[in-house]
């Protein structure tokens, strides 16, 4: 019996697309691990489960879960950990939750809306940290 039949489509490549983009959003922060222990660790603890739903891309309900899961874990910690800098979080969590809708087989207006927002975000949140971050780290005079 084919997978399709069974109900286990794939994730679509609009949501893995999305999916990366949070991983990638949240590694520019690992690099500030360099210079702290804490930051490290709390990178470690709250925010390894961004990549999570790249363990689930065979089955897209699992998919689906996983991406909401996984920003609700960031969301929380985001608010929770405020004051330790873990809000650098929030981009990869909302990609999660865009991904999460992100299917044009189900929903094809929806689905487009939310990649558009998906990718204005991630155009925004990628480069966004990655020079906060070499100003801080490379160039710490100039910050």
């Amino acid at each position: 019996m084919s997978a399709v039949l069974m109900g286990e489509e794939r994730a679509h490549g609009w949501q893995i697309a999305l999916a990366v983009g949070a991983v990638l959003a949240a590694l520019p922060w690992l690099a500030l691990g360099v210079e702290s222990t804490l930051v490290l660790v709390l990178f470690a603890f709250c925010g390894l489960p961004v990549a999570a739903p790249l363990l689930a891309l065979r089955k897209r309900e699992e998919f689906v879960r996983t991406c909401i899961g996984a920003a609700s874990f960031c969301i929380f910690w985001a608010v929770c950990g405020f004051m330790l800098g873990t809000f650098v979080l929030l981009p990869s969590a909302l990609l999660l939750l865009l991904a999460a809708g992100a299917d044009p087989r189900r929903q094809p207006v929806t689905a487009r809306f939310l990649g558009i927002a998906g990718i204005l975000l991630a155009t925004g949140a990628v480069p966004g940290a990655t020079v906060l971050v070499w100003d801080l780290m490379a160039n710490p005079g100039l910050a």
